[in-house]
């Protein structure tokens, strides 16, 4: 039985140098060898239980350290790989959400008052009083129709025009300036009592002043165009086309 156990370690004594490069050092070995050949099973037994017991085989302590630093890093990029997931998948249904909702149509009405100086030089400035209602939706501001009351200061003539009003900021949130357009048909009433109606086209720019939920307040810049023809008979009136630099303030509900 002595034998056998010998020749064993006789073995063990050979291939440890091959499978022990981390975990026994070469002192060790040679000195297993030294054992197994100079001595009995007894010796061999009791030298190599004090030596294994005296160091250990321990794990190289540099790879430990770089199998932890592999697993932290694997399951940190794990982690950011989850969040980013989740983030995008958040992402994706608050989006979902928003083309869900649609933005929702409100009726609105307001009035503006202001004045117009004749640029033509045909003493036809006025002072000028509308109101419109309508409806707005996100970048429009203001979508409806509306009449006015045109009286010029310098002589009787007076104006209605009746019009389609656009107002828009080109975003669905509030700013500051916005852009107006009006487009309709205007019933002059000319000295000498006659009567005509014209093309009216007024556009400019607007500012917002004071607001909230309920209301709007604004001035508002723009040139005005309104046609007249001339009228030929016993009277002859050498009516033209008249232009404007307007000037109003105003407010929508």
């Amino acid at each position: 039985m002595k034998k056998l156990f010998v020749t064993i370690l006789t073995a063990l004594a050979v291939v440890l140098p091959a499978l022990a490069k981390n975990e026994v050092d070469t002192l060790f070995i040679e000195r297993t060898r030294t054992v197994v050949i100079s001595a009995d099973a007894d010796t061999i037994l009791n030298e190599l239980t004090t030596e294994v017991f005296s160091r250990g085989i321990r794990p190289d302590k540099r790879q430990s350290q770089m199998a932890t630093d592999g697993e932290y890093i694997s399951n940190t990029k794990g982690r950011k790989g989850a969040k980013a997931k989740k983030s995008k998948a958040v992402s994706g249904e608050k989006d979902s959400n928003a083309h869900k909702e649609r933005i929702p149509v409100a009726f609105a009405w307001g009035a503006d008052a202001g004045a117009s100086i004749d640029l033509t030089n045909q003493d036809m400035s006025d002072i000028e009083f509308s109101a419109f209602f309508g409806m707005r939706r996100g970048w429009i501001n203001f979508l409806g129709i509306g009449a006015a009351a045109d009286f010029m200061t310098s002589n009787s003539a007076r104006s209605y025009p009746i019009f389609v009003d656009f107002r828009t900021n080109f975003r669905n949130r509030p700013s500051l300036l916005f852009w107006g357009v009006r487009a309709g048909v205007s019933l002059n009433y000319l000295e000498h009592a006659h009567f005509q109606s014209g093309a009216y086209v007024s556009t400019g720019l607007g500012i917002n002043l004071a607001r909230n939920k309920t209301f709007c307040s604004y001035i508002y810049l723009g040139y005005t165009f309104r046609h007249r023809d001339p009228i030929e008979g016993i009277q002859v009136h050498d009516f033209h086309n008249i232009h404007y630099a307007s000037a109003k303030i105003g407010i929508t509900f």
